[in-house]
């Protein structure tokens, strides 16, 4: 059979710490990242609704000027 030391245990319990560690910390980071991705996807958004509500005021204003000027 198998015979552990305790030094074998404890160097075990180092491995599977850090293994820990490392997932929550790749966790994290993926996390902030999609929320980042979130953020940027919705200001794009906004900027888009508000290029084109600006189009569209421009449009009705120069159909309003040809209107005007016929």
């Amino acid at each position: 059979m198998f015979r552990f030391t305790v030094r074998d245990v404890l160097w075990l319990m180092v491995v599977v710490g850090v293994c820990c560690a490392w997932g929550l910390h790749v966790r994290e980071i993926n996390s902030r990242h999609l929320r980042y991705l979130e953020d940027i996807d919705q200001r794009l958004l906004n900027d888009a609704k508000k290029a084109q509500q600006d189009v569209d005021e421009i449009g009705s204003a120069s159909h309003e000027v040809a209107q005007t000027a016929s």
